[in-house]
């Protein structure tokens, strides 16, 4: 991308707007003092960065305050920095800075503002600054070091004196400069040790195992030869062999499995289909559909009322002097215009309604919604079941026995986080009944042909408040995932 223009306006040395053409290949700048020189350069770099060098390098806030500014230029037009772009497709992007009077700045790209410019990622890797009279002023006046940091930066070398100290601290503190992934490892080997020394039978695997890199086939070999002496098994399924082992082991003490795992493919699309059941009753297309239905029965309504009113019209023609509801006479005279004029405004005020199996579909969406609530809570609360289990005083123990002394943290975590569970449990089951109540009130009530716009709303503020409920629940659940598996108990 190549700067094809650049235009100034109230920014430093430019008290009037002024644009620069830059030619193709090569641009030079040449003026006496103080003619803006200077401030050319600075525009660039309050364009791209926001900030010149010469104000991030003040010692003060105070030093170079609303320095940006040209008094000169007339107020309340906008003072910004502008630059025309040639990309190498050939299309242009033009970017503009704009200084706003509290000193902040917007940023444009053909007009439109954003946070960042398009190129932002690569810019804040390019060298800085652009004035270098800046940077002498700076580097002359600290100390040695601080002088060789400051050519680094000016020649971009930045990445190249961190690789250069990371080296040098993997080399003299290695324990310091290890990556997060790598510390885990062995911290997790040395615990494996450990527990390896505390078995007699094991120890010749942690002799070789001692010794480092240079013994690694004899040590893995060892632990083969022993894996398949406790299993009767061998080959390239040795550690499935050995995982069934522990279980039928740990089954002897305690039959659960304290672990949260992540649900199947098939279980997790059963959860997805109850939990839409569940929403679907919760949504502005199932509260318009019972709208439309209160809508559809009250006309039906009507019409009856307009039929049983046409019934009477057609007695009155028999004998116009009884009433046709009642049989007594009609001292008023006036019982045919009544009925009429009755029939006639029920029969404006009517619309027929149309035979609908929205009733039907409705009801059978509310009955869904309330299995739903049960199995979908069922589903997720057997995905913890044996976790919750670490809170039964029987089961505790038989927990404790299966771990090992150095293991006690195991079991601190599974308590922590069994009991946070809990806490959750309450609400979600309490939102869920509550949830349930609404959705049969609701049921019974579109049967009935009685539908009221306060059930449907009750229905959807306890749909909402445990689906928020059960989204809480879900994501302890899978936060304490790693947490709980983390803990490497015997049965894990």
């Amino acid at each position: 991308m190549k700067l094809e223009t650049l235009t100034i306006a109230g920014f430093r040395g430019f008290n009037s707007e002024r644009e620069i053409r830059m030619h193709p290949r090569l641009t030079l700048i040449s003026a006496p003092n103080s003619y803006g020189k200077t401030s050319v350069a600075e525009a660039l770099e309050f364009l791209l960065f926001g900030v010149t060098s010469k104000v991030q390098g003040a010692h003060s806030v105070e030093e170079y305050k609303d320095s940006y500014r040209n008094r000169h230029f007339p107020a309340g037009r906008p003072i910004f920095v502008e630059a025309k772009c040639l990309r190498d497709d050939r299309t242009t992007l033009t970017i503009r800075r704009i200084l706003k009077p509290d000193g902040a700045t917007r940023c444009l790209v053909d007009g439109t503002e954003v946070d960042d410019w398009p190129f932002g990622a690569q810019l804040r890797l390019s060298a800085t600054p652009f004035v270098i009279q800046h940077a002498l002023k700076e580097l002359l006046l600290v100390a040695p070091n601080d002088r060789f940091l400051g050519f680094a930066r000016i020649l971009g070398l930045n990445d190249v004196d961190a690789m250069h100290k990371a080296i040098t601290s993997l080399c003299t503190k290695p324990e310091v400069s290890l990556p997060p992934k790598a510390a885990k490892y062995l911290e997790g080997l040395s615990q494996l040790e450990v527990q390896l020394a505390a078995i007699a039978s094991l120890r010749p695997v942690v002799l070789s195992l001692r010794k480092g890199e240079v013994a690694f086939d004899d040590t893995l070999q060892q632990a083969r030869a022993r894996a398949a002496a406790l299993t009767g098994e061998a080959g390239a399924d040795i550690l499935v062999a050995l995982a069934r082992k522990r279980d039928e082991i740990a089954k002897l003490v305690y039959e659960g499995d304290p672990r949260v795992v992540r649900l199947t493919p098939d279980k997790l699309a059963t959860q997805q289909k109850h939990q839409g059941a569940i929403e679907l009753v919760a949504t502005a297309i199932f509260v318009q559909q019972v709208a439309d239905l209160a809508q559809h029965d009250a006309l039906s309504r009507l019409q009856q009322q307009a039929d049983f009113l046409k019934t009477g019209l057609q007695y009155l023609l028999e004998d116009p002097t009884h009433c046709p509801l009642c049989g007594l006479p009609d001292e008023g005279g006036n019982l045919d215009e009544h009925i009429r004029s009755r029939h006639d405004a029920i029969v404006i005020e009517l619309k027929a309604p149309a035979e609908s199996d929205l009733r039907k579909t409705l009801i059978k969406q509310l009955a869904n919604a309330r299995a739903a609530l049960i199995s979908n809570w069922t589903l997720l609360r057997a995905q913890v079941a044996d976790l919750m289990d670490v809170l039964d005083g029987d089961k505790q123990k038989r927990i404790r026995d299966l771990l090992a002394q150095d293991e006690s943290g195991a079991f601190d975590v599974l308590t922590s986080v069994a009991t946070s569970l809990r806490n959750q449990e309450s609400e979600v089951e309490s939102t869920a009944e509550l949830a349930r109540n609404a959705a049969e009130e609701c049921e019974l009530r579109i049967k009935a042909k009685d539908e009221q716009v306060a059930h449907v709303e009750a229905l959807v503020s306890a749909t909402q408040s445990h689906l928020a409920a059960l989204n809480s629940w879900t994501q302890s659940v899978y936060e304490c995932v790693d947490q709980v598996l983390l803990t490497r108990p015997a049965f894990s």
